[in-house]
């Protein structure tokens, strides 16, 4: 990529950021909740508080869209036959009182020097552990106000309000007797109770020596008024603020030193998770790595269309596992993690529970090299720590931003002492200020980035703040796979602890705010009915073969040896790099040709050059890569003794600059493929991927006949087949974002400069035959840009494949979150649009606008549901967890929403997440059921690996490739050296041309490169 390519994209680039109990006796079991009709209604009454502001929306004037009324004849005979367990547990609010008002707060503190600052603004506050310090603290300032000024609240008590912990409480009506505007002010110390000064000291780094609080009603001389009964309750408006307020009732016991809170999950402080005989849920401890695994759980209110339509509100608890940092000691978690990786040799057995083993295993790093010491240090970047020496009654904690590694007699800085000034080093400023001595000379400094300068710790005199979850791109690689095991819970796990998080935790039962207001919440979990949906029929050449989800819970394919179309390879260059001999690569050729035989991919040995290459020499893979596509070359197929090394990103940027296909493999890989053992998935799963790199079609989906011996199709299963497969275009969204900025740049409003990515894929005559490409669009925007300028492009190509244009377009978007359908309909407006008017789809349609059926169906891969068998049997995964094609819809979807929850995935490993799917077009008048199996059918449409993913393949195919997408990007900025002021200095894209030159090369390679992300 050229630096004037990558200097456009940049200069175009935006700068806006956005933000067993419950196995419960069948006497005792709650009713099973009905379905209403499955037919496709309305699109939306009420939605979920939405979790982010919503971008907006380019294109022309929004027409408000919505889900057409269903067909009357159903094409699948299948019917609700099984009943499962969601994890919802309904909520009783009859005896609520029938307004709720809420009022604002302002809560300023003040210094000694009379500057006030406001400590409840949402927007501020940077990382996990500075919001829980904030919370436990405004907490804390929130009940002294009612005690503080009794006369305007009635005389209550704090609990008989509800405090957000933010900026917000709740009321009944007219328990609150003040004015549109109140203020009080608390003296610190003497109005505090000592028992929550050192909470309330945590908020501000500075001495606090007032608080003041003021009262605003939301509008003047009245409050904002929630309706609690009657209609009126669940319209749109009022039930978000109605969810609102009962998720804050629930959460007072939360807002305590006892649990960490960060967003809606909790975590309960101590090492025990319930504090039971069987110690069941006690953190599990790797000490080697200075990590801990915590249970905790997120909570949620939901409305729901209910049973025959009435609406209900439901808490939704999901319980989970987090890594968190378990050492206090800097320096222990360091000797840790360079203890770990081998690099003291067969001397290094120290114990790193004492001062000296500590000394002595960190010592070891003068020996090793700066740049394996930044990747071992690496893991403690943006970890919140705080100086041991200060007053650790304020607030003191910074994040280590990087390591100054220079000899510290070369780091010097101004230092005034009695009007003297004079140059410095660190360790001379602490023995003269502090009287502090530095042991640890050799180990780098801590840098903490402020917005005028650096400041310079000493790693020895830090302590990693309590209560901070390891991110996962620092977990060490050598415990990713013993780790991801123990984060893991199976479902009678998480029914055990439901009723537990209730009582325990959220005390509903004993909580004061909870029994004033008269909330009840039931402790057994929703039993719902399920349909069981059939797997498709694959075929591949002349060969069917029927998936099986019966109750041996596996998905078994048989297709061997046989694929739809086999790839016409005109030749394959074999790259070999370092580690790896020429011998290797030959047996791998032969062992190609042989295999390849069998699946009637034509190919022989002179289609073969095997070829050199270091993996640092990056002009001489272009090279090798330029001619190979000017030569016609198939694929090239490189292999590294590495997993996962530089080289495969850069080979991979050079697929999509040069359009010539490639194909990466681990040596290791390449050995089991060699090896005689009598088994062959290794090689047939390499054969399979290679053959649609190529350009060839595994197998095809299509509608079953029949499952174990009963009939599948309501009427003749080829026209059924035809109505959803023929002239139909299935369409994936997904978007790939970077990663968090670090604080220093939140803080000072430092604009990302890596776009997110739009993976778009496409089907063209078989639903299994994809294509596609990404595109660039502004920074961590979760809605879809240029739409009708990249969307026509891909109906194109479908014409260019199928001499058609397709009469229904069926498209699955993911990346976004629950109520977002005011983004949905704007996208589908800029869709609609692009291709109505678009000319050369007009002139392949016969010179009219191009308007076909559109099914949009919106996806939520990460939704908090859970879907449990009745009754559990067994211990492995795949027999506690329900089978692969459970679906669920009607009592359990949001109001107002057309909506179902499906498990296409088998539960090989811990407890299996559904996914979600909300239809938001309905222009074919597919009925939910058909909608339901369609989806099913298209999640075995995955053409490496025949168990079917938790989403359609389509969409599957999208995510990879938003996922190389955004890898690309990356890859060219570390190519061109791009500089963090080049980031900064990136400008706002209004003209919607942003990226321009990249996104146009992938668009170009589509066809040449077919599913090269895969």
């Amino acid at each position: 990529m050229s630096n004037d390519l990558l200097g456009s994209i940049l200069s175009d680039m935006s700068t806006q950021n956005n933000q067993k109990n419950s196995a419960t006796s069948s006497a005792n079991k709650p009713p099973i909740i009905s379905n209403p009709s499955s037919g496709v209604n309305s699109f939306r009454e009420t939605f979920r508080i939405p979790k982010r502001q919503k971008d907006s929306v380019e294109g022309p004037e929004k027409k408000k869209i919505f889900a057409s009324a269903s067909s009357t004849k159903d094409s699948f005979l299948t019917k609700p036959d099984e009943i499962v367990r969601v994890n919802m547990f309904p909520l009783d609010i009859s005896d609520l009182c029938p307004i709720i008002e809420q009022y604002h707060l302002d809560i300023l503190i003040e210094n000694k020097k009379g500057k006030q600052v406001s400590v409840n603004d949402e927007k501020k506050g940077y990382g996990d552990i500075s919001r829980v310090k904030r919370l436990w603290g405004l907490m804390n300032i929130w009940k002294h106000l009612p005690e503080k000024r009794p006369d305007l609240f009635s005389n209550m008590k704090y609990h008989e309000f509800i405090f957000d912990g933010g900026a917000t409480f709740y009321g009944s009506e007219g328990k609150y007797l003040g004015g549109n505007e109140e203020s009080v002010e608390l003296m610190v110390p003497t109005d505090i109770e000592p028992s929550r000064l050192h909470a309330i000291q945590q908020i501000s780094r500075g001495e606090i020596i007032k608080i003041i609080i003021k009262i605003q009603r939301v509008k003047p001389d009245i409050a904002a008024k929630i309706i609690a009964r009657g209609p009126q309750a669940y319209e749109r408006l009022n039930s978000d603020q109605l969810i609102r307020f009962l998720e804050c009732t629930l959460s007072q016991n939360l807002y305590t030193r006892d649990f960490f809170t960060f967003g809606s999950s909790t975590f309960l402080r101590t090492s025990d998770y319930i504090n039971d005989r069987s110690n069941k849920d006690k953190s599990c401890q790797m000490d080697d790595e200075g990590i801990e695994i915590k249970t905790g759980f997120t909570k949620s209110i939901r409305l729901l269309n209910g049973s025959d339509g009435t609406p209900t509100f439901v808490v939704v608890i999901d319980v989970h596992r987090s890594a968190f940092y378990q050492e206090s000691s800097v320096l222990k978690l360091m000797a840790k993690l360079i203890k770990n990786r081998g690099s003291l040799g067969r001397h290094g057995n120290f114990d790193t529970s004492n001062e000296d083993g500590v000394y002595r295993i960190l010592e070891q790093i003068k020996s090793i090299k700066s740049s394996d010491l930044r990747k071992i240090l690496d893991p403690l970047k943006t970890v919140a720590v705080s100086p041991k020496h200060l007053n650790s009654g304020k607030l003191n904690l910074f994040y280590i931003m990087d390591f100054d590694f220079r000899d510290h007699d070369k780091i010097t800085f101004p230092f005034t002492k009695d009007g003297d000034t004079k140059m410095v080093t660190v360790e001379e400023y602490f023995l003269r200020t502090k009287n502090i001595k530095l042991r640890y000379n050799f180990l780098p400094f801590a840098i903490e980035r402020k917005k005028e300068s650096v400041s310079f710790h000493p790693l020895e005199l830090l302590e990693i703040e309590r209560g901070q979850r390891v991110k996962q791109n620092h977990i060490p690689a050598s415990i990713t796979k013993e780790l991801t095991g123990k984060l893991l819970l199976l479902p009678e796990n998480h029914l055990e602890r439901y009723t537990s998080i209730l009582q325990n935790f959220l005390k509903v039962e004993k909580q004061k705010s909870v029994k004033s207001y008269g909330i009840r919440v039931k402790l057994a979990p929703f039993r719902v009915p399920s349909k069981i949906l059939p797997p498709p029929t694959l075929r591949a050449d002349n060969e069917t073969s029927t998936p099986r989800n019966d109750t041996n819970h596996r998905v078994n394919v048989i297709l061997k040896n046989k694929f739809a179309r086999p790839a016409h390879i005109n030749k394959i260059v074999l790259v070999h790099f370092e580690g790896v001999e020429k011998l290797d690569m030959t047996r791998f050729r032969d062992k190609l040709l042989s295999c390849s035989e069998h699946y009637k991919i034509k190919i022989n040995d002179k289609n073969f050059d095997i070829v050199a290459c270091q993996e640092k020499d990056f002009d001489g893979l272009r090279n090798l890569m330029e001619n190979a596509k000017q030569e016609k070359v198939s694929i090239v197929l490189g292999v590294t003794k590495e997993q996962k090394p530089d080289v495969h990103d850069y080979m991979k940027l050079l697929e999509a600059e040069t359009g010539q296909q490639t194909y990466h493999l681990w040596l290791s890989t390449i050995r089991k493929c060699l090896m005689d053992s009598g088994n062959s998935a290794t090689i047939d799963n390499v054969i399979r991927k290679l053959n649609v790199k190529a350009g060839g079609l595994n197998f095809i989906v299509t509608v079953p006949t029949k499952r174990n011996n009963q009939v599948v199709c309501n009427g003749d299963s080829k026209a059924i087949n035809d109505k959803f497969f023929k002239n139909v275009m299935f369409v994936g969204f997904e978007f790939s974002h970077a990663g968090s900025t670090c604080l220093f740049d939140r803080q000072n409003n430092v604009v990302c400069g890596t776009p997110s990515v739009v993976g778009f894929t496409y089907s063209f005559e078989k639903s299994t035959d994809l294509g596609g490409f990404p595109w660039l669009q502004v920074p961590r925007s979760h809605q879809l840009h240029y739409l009708s300028k990249h969307f026509p492009v891909g109906v194109m190509n479908y014409y260019k494949q199928c001499k058609t244009l397709p009469s229904c377009i069926v498209i699955y978007r993911s990346g976004t979150s629950v109520g977002a359908d005011e983004n949905a309909e704007g996208e589908l407006c800029q869709l609609s649009q692009g291709i109505k008017m678009d000319p050369e789809l007009q002139k392949r349609n016969g010179g009219k606008p191009y308007t076909p059926k559109i099914v949009h169906i919106v996806v939520s891969k990460r939704c908090k549901l859970r879907l449990f068998p009745d009754k559990i049997t067994g211990k492995k995964p795949q027999e506690q967890n329900v089978r692969s094609g459970t679906s669920v819809d009607g009592a359990i979807s949001t109001k107002g929403l057309q909506e179902f929850v499906l498990v296409s995935q088998t539960g090989s490993l811990g407890t299996t997440r559904p996914t979600k799917y909300t239809i938001v077009r309905n222009d074919a008048k597919w009925t939910l059921n058909e909608i339901e199996h369609l989806t099913y059918f298209l999640s075995f449409g995955h053409q490496v690996s025949y168990a079917p993913p938790g989403v359609p393949a389509i969409l599957f195919a999208a995510e990879n490739m938003a996922k190389r997408g955004l890898n690309n990007f990356k890859t060219s900025q570390m190519l061109q050296k791009i500089t963090e002021l080049d980031r900064e200095n990136a400008t706002e894209d209004t003209s919607g041309k942003m990226m321009e030159a990249l996104t146009s090369k992938f668009e170009a390679i589509d066809l040449q490169c077919k599913q090269f992300w895969a």
